[in-house]
Order: structure tokens, then C-alpha cells, then sequence
């Protein structure tokens, strides 16, 4: 008896959930054409009760995910909810998404961005995927945004939202793969930064047990704050993140064929076009993509943001946005 009164409590606390998850993406579904700056008045209680429910799903999954394509790839959204609903414009169609990180901080709606696509994640589990960004970490959204959106919106609740909002990050998957559908003997590997000397197959990753934080160094440091450099062959410090590593065409060569993988998807570096091949120019090289999906990064840049779509052979299309460097 008292198990089945255990049972029955946990069914209806999950209820209660989901009818939280489903108000709170109602509420930010009939907003959508809020402009950068403005906010929509999100119920405390509920977004609480998103992020129980996030942790409660995302305990389930691996930290290495692996899907089957066709399949959308987004890259940095960084707070900006109205260029993330532009991404999304016909996701009823039943596409599915891959997103590579960094939801928040930089940009003016950070709890608006994250909420969206948990409860996206949490409506439609077959269908949307995130994985973890190196700004999805204390140290760093401590810095850039999301703790001071927290504290200014939601006052002296804004620290218990926010400490919720780092346990969700803690349990988000650091990479995944992305298989032909055809004849599943293709891959893709996605990661939201890159390479690092440690870190040479992906059975590593594989190997972790979430939750974790970022530390201060080791392999998930790397892999989230990495770049390609297309100036060296391997590996070199990394002198614009003050620490960490970057990468170069020999490195990413000698990962494919390690893994067996035949590219590699990454985000976390603003390009002019939203997309870009850092090896092509100098090297004919296709075989590393970086995806970014923030237009006009920190209101300042100018650049368009860019969704891939991988089809069922993995051949890549894209989809741009251009900035609206104007509100009138």
C-alpha cells in the first residue's frame, strides 16, 4: 500500500510537470516576436518545475548520443530567442534538431533560449537533442550573462533558479554522432568546441558518467573550448582562450580514421556566413565544419548565423539568417 501511494505521488508530481512544461512553451510559443531586450514573464514555480523534469529525462540518456540522419544542426543561439524561433519556423513538420551549445549568456534572453529547448526536448524527446556548450558552465555563465539575467528577473529566487539551471547543464550530453540512414556505415561526429591531444576516440567520452562540471582542465575542458587552426598540423596552446588547445588538419585527419568517422560538426566561433570550412582554403579540406547560429553576435559583429541540414546520405545544405540590425 504504501508503495503504490509512493507510485501515485510520483505520477502526479510528473503530471504537474509536464503541465508546467507545456504553459511555460505556450507562453514563449505566443510571444515569439518579442524583440532583443524585452522579456516574457515566465511563472517561477514553473520553470523550476521544467528543470526537474529536464534532470529527470536527461538522467536516462548517454553522453555520447547517436541519431540517424536527416537531421537540422544548430550551432551558438546565445540568448537570442528571436533568431532561435527562426531556426525552428516549421519544427510541427516533425524535423528533427541537434543543438551543439551554448544557449545562453552574450545575448538578452537567456532563460527565454534555455526553456524553449528543454521543453522542446521534454515535448518532442525523439526529435530535439542538446548537447552541452563550454557556456553551459558556472564559471562562465557567471561572467557572460545568464546568473545576472537570473538575479535581476527573478530577484532573490533568481540563485535557486539558476543553481537548477547548472544541475540541468551538468547532465547534458557532450557529443554525438550522426549515421546515414541508409546503410548506417557513415558517421558524423558533433562536439560543440573540437580536438585536443586528450582526447583521441570517442569511446572516452563514452566512458564518463554525468553529472559532471567543467573543470578547470582535462578532457571535457577541451572539447568544449577547442579551436581549429589551420596554420599548425596538430596541436598548440590555445592563446585566444587562455588555456585549452588548438587544432589543425592532421589532428582532425587522424581522429577520422581512428573513429572511423568521415566529419566533424563543432560550433563555438562566430563566422561571417554562419558557416564555414576552417581547412578548405588552405588545405581543400571539407572534412571539419563549424556551425553558428547567432546573427549579429553580441550586437556588434554583423554576421549572418547558419542551420545545417544533414539528408539521409550526410550530404550538408544550409540555411542562413541575416541580421536585422535594425528595430523600427
Amino acid at each position: 500500500h504504501k508503495i503504490c501511494k509512493q507510485t501515485m505521488s510520483r505520477v502526479r508530481k510528473e503530471e504537474d510537470q509536464m503541465i508546467a512544461v507545456e504553459d511555460i512553451f505556450s507562453m514563449l510559443e505566443s510571444n515569439k516576436d518579442i524583440i532583443s531586450g524585452q522579456y516574457i514573464l515566465l511563472d517561477f514555480e514553473d520553470l523550476k518545475k521544467v528543470c526537474e523534469l529536464s534532470i529527470k529525462r536527461l538522467k536516462k540518456g548517454k553522453t555520447v548520443i547517436n541519431l540517424e540522419a536527416p537531421i537540422r544542426v544548430v550551432g551558438d543561439i546565445h540568448a537570442q530567442i528571436g533568431y532561435l524561433w527562426k531556426f525552428l519556423s516549421d519544427f510541427k513538420k516533425g524535423h528533427k534538431y541537434l543543438f551543439l551549445g551554448d544557449y545562453v549568456d552574450r545575448g538578452t534572453n537567456s532563460i527565454e533560449c534555455i526553456m524553449l529547448l528543454l521543453c522542446l526536448k521534454i515535448l518532442h524527446p525523439k526529435n530535439f537533442f542538446l548537447i552541452r556548450g563550454n557556456h553551459e558552465s558556472e564559471d562562465t555563465t557567471k561572467k557572460y550573462g545568464l546568473y545576472d539575467e537570473c538575479i535581476h528577473r527573478y530577484k532573490e529566487k533568481g540563485e535557486e533558479l539558476y543553481k537548477q539551471l547548472l544541475i540541468v547543464f551538468n547532465y547534458l550530453p557532450l557529443a554525438a554522432t550522426i549515421s546515414d540512414k541508409t546503410h548506417k556505415k557513415q558517421k558524423i561526429f558533433c562536439i560543440h568546441g573540437g580536438l585536443s591531444p586528450n582526447f583521441t576516440k570517442i569511446s572516452q567520452l563514452e566512458q564518463i558518467q554525468l553529472p559532471q562540471e567543467v573543470p578547470n582542465e582535462g578532457l571535457i575542458r577541451d572539447i568544449l573550448w577547442a579551436d581549429p587552426d589551420d596554420k599548425i598540423e596538430e596541436y598548440a596552446p590555445n592563446p585566444q582562450r587562455g588555456g585549452e588547445y588548438v587544432f589543425g588538419v592532421e589532428a582532425v585527419n587522424k581522429f577520422l580514421k581512428e573513429n572511423n568517422v568521415i566529419a566533424i560538426f563543432r560550433a563555438h566561433q562566430v563566422v561571417k556566413y554562419g558557416y564555414e570550412y576552417p581547412f578548405l582554403n588552405n588545405y581543400n579540406n571539407k572534412n571539419l565544419l563549424t556551425i553558428f547560429s547567432s546573427p549579429n553576435y553580441c550586437d556588434r559583429c554583423g554576421n549572418n548565423g547558419a542551420m545545417a541540414t544533414v539528408k539521409e546520405d550526410l550530404n550538408t545544405v544550409f540555411t542562413t539568417v541575416e541580421p536585422c540590425l535594425f528595430n523600427i
